[in-house]
């Protein structure tokens, strides 16, 4: 025992001699020596230093589009959506149920109740004539009013149209423009629409008349004149229509009847 102190007391001096740690020495003796783990400190999601010379990186905001103007600032009626005909529309001057007058405080609105009355007040005092109107509110925007004038078995219709976002009067190319239409496209249809309607009409009838004069009237009635895209109205459908001119076998020179677009809101 005391043998084995004393050769390990002359090792250590040996290896202290030879520059080798106390360590080193008794790992030599008793084998290798297995390094202990070091707790390595996470990364944090930023660095909490940055290098000299290196700018930090910043994200670069990106702006908030901005909103649409309202239609209270656009000139339009406020809360316009929300309204119902009966919000939009009275009976105007001392004609109930004659002449339309419209309620809403906006630039078209007025210029159409002016249209209106120098259109249609002298006629709704005359006796031979039966005027009425009808309204409707299509895409819970475009305000739309009929005006309707009989006289004997003839009738004739104006519309007028008030986009309510905008507080403007529009023009029938104007609505198909906003519902994203191409106005020859629809002229073709009304052609199209103008040709079935005399069919159904006065089809019974060609046999029995002249084929020459049914030919001559259906050409007429087809005409590319005839194709309106300006005197345009929604009703209550949601769909827009226009007067179409039909010449008949007998009588009036021309039938006008209300006839669809197949354009909708």
């Amino acid at each position: 025992m005391k043998r084995f102190a004393l050769i390990l007391t002359l090792a250590l001096c040996l290896g202290l001699l030879a520059g080798c740690g106390t360590e080193d020495v008794l790992g030599n003796m008793m084998g290798a020596r297995v390094p202990e783990p070091t707790n390595t400190p996470a990364p944090t999601e930023q660095p909490i230093w940055t290098p000299p010379g290196t700018a930090a990186v910043t994200a670069t905001p990106v702006p908030s589009p901005l909103p649409a103007p309202g239609a209270a600032a656009s000139g339009g009626v406020p809360n316009y959506a929300s309204l119902t005909v009966d919000d939009c529309v009275e009976d105007g001057w001392t004609y109930p149920g004659v002449i339309a007058h419209i309620k809403l405080d906006c630039p078209g609105a007025a210029a159409i109740n002016a249209a209106i009355d120098e259109a249609f007040v002298d006629l709704a005092e005359d006796p031979m004539f039966d005027v009425h109107y009808e309204c409707a509110i299509a895409g819970n925007r475009i305000l739309s009013i009929l005006m309707v004038e009989q006289m004997n078995d003839s009738l004739f219709h104006t519309g007028y149209n008030l986009d309510m976002a905008t507080g403007q009067a529009v023009t029938g190319p104007e609505i198909l423009a906003l519902l994203g239409q191409d106005e020859a496209a629809v002229k073709t249809r009304e052609l199209e629409t103008l040709g079935e309607e005399f069919t159904h009409q006065f089809g019974f009838v060609k046999d029995q008349t002249d084929p020459d004069f049914y030919d001559q009237q259906y050409a007429r009635t087809t005409a590319i004149g005839n194709a309106d895209t300006e005197n345009l109205w929604f009703s209550t459908d949601g769909q827009l229509y226009f007067p179409g001119r039909l010449y008949g076998m007998a009588g009036a020179e021309y039938y006008e009847i209300a006839l669809p677009t197949g354009v909708f809101f």
